[in-house]
């Protein structure tokens, strides 16, 4: 849903992502679309493995969720996921995993313990770390000149921006943080810009 007045009229659209996924974390791309990272495909965000009939270790989830989806919500219904293009890995991310988007646009992943305490079975404690490379990392990236220092809280500054071919706005994103499902510092502002 759209949170502005024709989005909440219109009220809410179903969307079915790749595969089903659960302790995942979803973050908000400087381009408007989401990554969607870590998890597993059954089961459910808890451990401590005494509420399913048949824990994983500790874990009440298995089948990790290896491939990352991408969501952009200005899609048409029925062609918002996919995961085409997107890179397959080798590490299961379960409760406990964690990701974040980095100052040059990169996702890190880190982390995964899905048992109460130092495991190395069935999935074990997870130390190794990998960046992902959304698809807008292979296209030109605007260049700005005339960025001050320092500027004071509600300061205007003027940058004289030069965008590549067919781009139509500017973002600005801060880095976030995500773990078991919780995100920090999640929001995108679409900058006020003219064209000269």
């Amino acid at each position: 849903m759209v949170l502005n007045d024709e989005g909440i009229a219109a009220g809410w659209q179903v969307e079915h992502m790749p595969v089903p996924r659960v302790m995942a974390e979803l973050i908000l791309l400087p381009d408007g679309r989401v990554t969607i990272v870590n998890g597993a495909q059954t089961g459910f965000g808890l451990s401590g493995g005494s509420l399913t009939k048949d824990p994983i270790g500790q874990s009440d989830s298995d089948h990790p969720a290896f491939t990352p989806a991408l969501c952009d919500p200005a899609a048409p219904l029925g062609k918002r996921f996919t995961q085409e293009g997107l890179p397959t890995s080798e590490v299961p991310r379960l409760y406990h995993s964690t990701s974040s988007l980095t100052p040059n646009g990169t996702i890190l992943l880190a982390g995964s313990n899905p048992n109460l305490d130092v495991e190395t079975h069935p999935y074990p404690t997870e130390y190794r770390l990998e960046w992902l490379s959304p698809p807008y990392m292979e296209k030109p990236r605007p260049t700005y000149t005339g960025l001050p220092k320092t500027f004071g809280y509600n300061a205007k500054i003027t940058l004289d921006v030069d965008l590549p071919a067919g781009a139509k706005n500017v973002s600005g994103k801060l880095p976030t943080g995500h773990k078991n499902s919780a995100s920090t510092c999640v929001f995108f502002v679409r900058l006020a810009s003219t064209c000269v």
